[in-house]
């Protein structure tokens, strides 16, 4: 938790608020990416209906990986006007991702024990 609450103090809100298409575009295509990845990677495998359908929801949470991601190339000298806007991004969607998150994987869930 503290690790969350140290790095949303990076988030610039105002700078965040003028990338909405960015952080939507960033969301809507990683759950593409998840579902689709889920769906082909069951399917080759050749994983249970229920998995193929449910499991990409599952995955829709994002942890601390990206953000201590995002917040190393604070460091990195080639990333300098790149750095800020891929942390905020990132931040941003964090927080969308763990909001809904918790309640796609509860429902994947429940799909996939019924």
């Amino acid at each position: 938790m503290l690790f969350f609450t140290l790095s949303a103090m990076h988030l610039d809100v105002g700078f965040a608020a003028t990338m909405p298409l960015v952080i939507g575009l960033y969301i809507v295509f990683r759950f593409i990416g998840k579902v689709i990845g889920v769906w082909l990677g069951a399917r080759i495998s050749g994983a249970s209906t229920d998995v193929r359908r449910y499991l990409g929801l599952a995955l829709f949470p994002q942890a601390g990986i990206a953000i201590g991601l995002a917040l190393s190339l604070q460091q990195e000298a080639g990333f300098g006007i790149m750095a800020p806007i891929m942390l905020n991004v990132i931040i941003a969607t964090t927080m969308v991702h763990e909001l809904l998150g918790p309640l796609l994987t509860k429902y994947a869930l429940e799909k996939i024990s019924q």
